[in-house]
């Protein structure tokens, strides 16, 4: 059990309140649920009110915990309400929870589904945005006063990729009027002229999403909408879907120019994003995470970034939560 855990009791409800949160801004209960059905029924014993009677006694009677956001549900946990019989949770995923232990004692968890799942998936797009147009570093840029010490800000990546187009050959006499027009010209003999200065429009980014849950196909149907080419890996191949899918990871990477996570947290998926992953996706690659912290090699990651050796990161959670590594602070 981490510090800082507290429990909240309903009498005769029998419901137990489960939340973490720092001690420097500790919501009471009635912050946290609003549920009015349940506050006109039964009365709520809020732990962070000095004046409200003991609690222990009344665990032994508590069959229904509400666990609000990512805390933990240990073993130990469970063995102060021996008649507990379901677990609500309110936040996406279950690796919070110890399901082997919640399973052993006829434990019920159920948890909110895809009642976020929309905004995961448009916290998704606004991070790889920010990382490839550099919003936030340019805020911070502006907001320091160096605009008028170091000069104008250096521009970002679009979402869509671009490549010149080959128009044509032509003979070294139009080389003159071609360059005035703003083209470029290499070769020699008749020469090959290519658009430099106005890019043709190609497609989008390759971007691979490691899950296509709720929240990974709300991320594959906003991003296609900016012209990117996806594909994904998940547990088995998505019936009536289009994307392209890679049975591993590795394949996923070596194709994507953008690696966006939003997969549960398993022990199989623990760090499944490390060296490897990040050497595949190279200088110009980018990662977005916005499924668990412990999905990344967060070391790795921090090294990759300090040296360069990837394009970018865009991290909605930490692997430590709330603790970031201090390396990160320093990057832009």
């Amino acid at each position: 059990m981490r510090e800082k855990l507290e429990h909240g009791f309903f009498r005769s409800a029998s419901i137990a309140g489960n939340y973490q949160s720092p001690a420097s801004s500790r919501p009471s209960l009635s912050e946290i649920w609003k549920f009015v059905l349940i506050q006109t029924r039964y009365r709520v014993f809020d732990p962070l009110d000095e004046s409200d009677p003991p609690l222990l006694p009344l665990s032994g009677s508590v069959r229904i915990m509400l666990c609000c956001g990512p805390t933990p549900v240990t073993s130990e946990t469970l063995d102060k309400y021996p008649s507990l019989e379901c677990i609500v949770g309110t936040s996406a995923g279950y690796d919070h929870f110890d399901l082997a232990e919640c399973r052993r004692r006829g434990i019920r968890v159920t948890g909110a589904g895809d009642s976020f799942s929309e905004d995961a998936a448009d916290f998704a797009v606004g991070l790889l945005i920010d990382v490839l147009r550099r919003v936030s570093v340019a805020d911070r840029f502006v907001r320091a006063g160096s605009w008028p010490v170091e000069g104008k800000f250096p521009l970002g990546s679009k979402i869509e990729t671009f490549q010149k187009k080959k128009l044509g050959t032509i003979e070294p006499s139009a080389f003159r009027s071609a360059t005035e027009a703003g083209k470029g010209v290499v070769g020699t003999g008749k020469m090959t002229l290519y658009l430099t200065c106005i890019f043709t429009q190609v497609g989008g980014k390759r971007v691979g999403i490691v899950g296509l849950g709720s929240i990974g196909s709300r991320i594959g149907k906003r991003l296609e909408a900016f012209g990117c080419s996806i594909a994904y890996t998940s547990k088995r191949m998505k019936p009536n879907v289009s994307f392209p899918f890679h049975s591993n990871i590795h394949d996923l990477e070596i194709n994507s120019d953008v690696l966006i996570l939003c997969c549960a947290l398993t022990k199989y998926t623990h760090h499944i994003v490390g060296k490897e992953a990040l050497t595949a996706l190279g200088k110009e690659g980018i990662v977005i995470n916005v499924g668990r912290g412990a999905l990344i090699d967060e070391e790795e990651l921090v090294q990759f970034l300090k040296r360069g050796e990837i394009g970018g990161a865009g991290l909605d959670v930490y692997e430590n939560e709330p603790h970031v590594p201090k390396e990160l602070f320093g990057l832009s």
